[in-house]
């Protein structure tokens, strides 16, 4: 068990350091398309009318990938060996949701 608890932490951290560093990609995207919006003043480079396409252009097509993406290349099974309640607890909660979901209509 004094094993188990040595690779415990550094599965969990390196878990939290690919999730952090999909997070801040995507808030890099969204500061570059803030400033593209609002910057020059008096001519933004992105104009009113195009923003609502590209927000959701950016969120359904582009945010989804990128922080699989970043997820996937840095989170291996072998480091996901000492988290599987966290997989067997997500199915869990998937289904329970689904089954309140039909339940409820």
């Amino acid at each position: 068990n004094r094993f188990n608890y040595i690779i415990m932490p550094s599965a969990i951290a390196s878990v939290i350091i690919a999730s952090s560093s999909a997070v801040a990609k995507v808030f890099v995207i969204g500061a570059i398309g803030y400033a593209s919006a609002n910057y020059p003043k008096g001519n933004p480079i992105l104009p009113p009318y195009a923003m609502g396409a590209v927000s959701k252009m950016n969120f359904y097509v582009l945010a989804l990938p990128l922080i699989y993406a970043t997820l996937a290349s840095s989170v291996t099974p072998e480091k996901l060996g000492p988290l599987w309640f966290v997989l067997v607890s997500g199915a869990v909660v998937i289904c329970l949701s689904y089954g309140v979901a039909t339940l409820l209509g």
